[in-house]
């Protein structure tokens, strides 16, 4: 290679690429209002049908329709299971979910986002959290809160 950039990173500049992405986020960001609607729609029914299942509880209350809440992200804890027990069940039927919480990914102690709100040590280790996005169907989240019962009821 040359020395482009004063020898920090050599070859040709991808201008097709360049402009793509710049497609790609006009695309994106015309599309982000109605995404996001919907998704706050599957959200709170995610909610609710995890909050009705027996030993789910939410980890903080989102109100239907709440802009304060990511549209994408609903996070559950589990009483009386770690949260990795329930990611490899849920891997085992074909979903991907994380346990804890995004800032806490690599650790094995509970979250200290979790314990800032108040939630105890043991159930912060049953936190959960899942995500979705733009082709996530209601059918796709009322087969992961069937998967999630099943998960639950094993022994």
């Amino acid at each position: 290679g040359g020395g482009q950039e004063d020898g920090r990173r050599s070859g040709t500049q991808n201008v097709a690429a360049a402009v793509g992405f710049a497609a790609a986020c006009h695309a994106a960001v015309s599309l982000q209002e109605a995404e996001s609607a919907r998704e706050r729609v599957l959200r709170d029914g995610l909610y609710a049908a995890l909050s009705a299942l027996e030993g789910i509880d939410a980890t903080v209350d989102v109100p239907a329709g709440s802009t304060d809440y990511l549209p994408n992200i609903v996070h559950v804890l589990a009483r009386g299971l770690e949260s990795e027990t329930l990611v490899l069940r849920l891997d085992m039927k074909g979903f991907g979910v994380s346990g804890g919480s995004a800032c806490s990914s690599h650790s094995l102690e509970p979250s200290h986002v979790l314990r800032s709100l108040g939630i105890d040590s043991d159930r912060a280790y049953g936190a959960l959290r899942v995500s979705f996005g733009r082709y996530t169907s209601q059918a796709d989240l009322d087969a992961f809160a069937a998967a999630l019962a099943s998960c639950l009821s094993w022994s």
